[in-house]
């Protein structure tokens, strides 16, 4: 997924919503994922584009670099992507577990 439907929807239609509106997506996946064994990394940048890996909880692999799984389809290529703050969770369930946000 390139765009967040719900986001999107917002955004293309001058809807004000919370400034952390992108949170909601980790507070509902994550309680679901994590007794099944799986945690999050996710990189949201308030603009209605995210990326997302899902892993088995004890898997100790780091998250991907740009490109490394998707190649050029990888949303963290594009320019809209790289322009201004993103919050990013790693090995994470819960939006109590963001990380300081990154430009």
């Amino acid at each position: 997924m390139h765009e967040c439907p719900s986001k999107g929807f917002l955004i293309r239609n001058g809807i004000e919503h919370s400034a952390d509106y992108c949170d909601h997506c980790i507070e509902w996946i994550g309680p679901m994922l994590k007794p099944a064994g799986f945690t999050i990394n996710h990189e949201h940048n308030h603009q209605g584009q995210c990326w997302w890996e899902m892993r088995k909880k004890d898997d100790a692999t780091p998250p991907s670099r740009i490109g490394e799984i998707s190649g050029e389809a990888d949303i963290r290529h594009s320019a809209e992507w790289c322009a201004g703050q993103k919050d990013v969770f790693e090995k994470s369930a819960s939006v109590a577990d963001k990380m300081p946000a990154v430009s």
